[in-house]
């Protein structure tokens, strides 16, 4: 059995891995205080199986000697506590979530990310205030539907789990504006994310994706777009409408040829080594003039056009391992560029006024 320490939580006799916590009593009465207070319960890296009783019946379990009134009104007024904004549950064991989550219907913060969950409780979607769900790090196989009923949410965390569809009802988080789904088991994006207008920052890495859907092109708020590590063998024209795009990472897919990027005036970076590109045209670098760092390397390249000069911004350009015998006099007239990488190129040598630009 656990014995109690000083500060309330259990110790353990040994030869026990895990404490009990299903009394509700691990919970030290001092930090209950402080979340009825505070508005903000942080029970992280406890080692929970489950949530204590204690913190479902936050408000309602209210101690006896807490509800002490001093003469000198010095006491915290247990009848004036905060509603619970914040609550964090990471980096326990958890593998279930109780319903009593809709006890706290004012959060705006939910953290349960670094856990054993499978399911959630249908309650996240009755979270109303909610802005903030992390679920990263669990065993998740699928997006719940009761999370695309929290429609207030702006920041949506699902990486390292192993959701390998999500549906088109994610179309419905209008308010969204960050979307982490990196490190799952996806094979697309369904075509409602278009409807995500407001979305700002997107990475799906480290997933299975062979296609995007056209729609990707509406989502118009998107500045930082993360494929890196899928297997993409196209991307759709339609990406080249984000007006607000800064940076574009598609490293790592099987790209032969890119699209037009007509429309991303603001684009500062684009990441594309290690694919399949054999030519990068006159047309492409119009589309590029605002970009600082280009990533061309671990690609097919055996040419690069006199016009890379239009990137009069260029800072940084990445062209190792290509198949490129040498280089066009106008990248020396790129006077910006600080780094270029040429390591495994046939080259025999460097003209020397690129060199000296450098």
């Amino acid at each position: 059995m656990a014995s109690r320490g000083r500060r309330g939580r259990p110790q353990l006799n040994p030869g026990f891995g895990k404490p009990d916590t299903k009394d509700g009593t691990t919970v030290h009465p001092t930090i209950l205080k402080q979340a009825r207070k505070s508005g903000q319960l942080n029970l992280s890296g406890r080692s929970f199986t489950s949530v204590p009783d204690s913190v479902w019946n936050l408000y309602t379990d209210v101690p006896e000697e807490s509800k002490d009134v001093s003469l000198d009104n010095s006491e915290d007024r247990w009848w004036d506590s905060a509603e619970l904004t914040k609550l964090i549950l990471a980096s326990n064991w958890l593998v279930t979530l109780s319903e009593n989550l809709a006890n706290f219907g004012a959060l705006t913060v939910l953290d349960l990310h670094d856990n054993r969950l499978e399911s959630l409780p249908k309650a996240i979607g009755g979270l109303k205030y909610l802005q903030k769900l992390d679920v990263s790090r669990n065993k998740l196989y699928e997006l719940p539907e009761c999370v695309t009923e929290a429609v207030s949410l702006r920041t949506l965390l699902l990486a390292h789990n192993q959701i390998s569809r999500i549906e088109e009802r994610i179309g419905n988080l209008s308010n969204l504006e960050h979307l982490d789904t990196s490190d799952n088991q996806l094979l697309s994006l369904p075509r409602r994310i278009g409807h995500l207008s407001r979305l700002s920052k997107l990475n799906a890495s480290n997933n299975k994706i062979q296609r995007l859907p056209p729609e990707v092109g509406s989502m118009f708020g998107l500045r930082y777009f993360d494929l890196t590590h899928n297997d993409l063998g196209e991307l759709p024209n339609e990406l080249g409408q984000l007006l607000y795009l800064e940076q574009l990472y598609v490293r790592h897919n099987h790209l032969a040829d890119i699209p037009l990027l007509s429309q991303c005036s603001k684009l500062k970076e684009l990441h594309l080594g290690n694919n399949r590109i054999q030519r990068i045209t006159t047309e492409h670098l119009e589309c590029l003039k605002s970009v600082t760092v280009l990533d061309l390397r671990d690609n097919q390249l055996a040419f690069l056009p006199d016009s890379i000069s239009l990137l009069e911004g260029l800072e940084r350009l990445d062209l190792s391992n290509n198949d490129l015998p040498g280089l066009p006099f106008t990248l020396g007239l790129i006077v910006s560029l600080k780094s270029i990488v040429l390591d495994g190129n046939p080259m025999k040598s460097i003209r020397r006024d690129i060199i000296m630009g450098l």
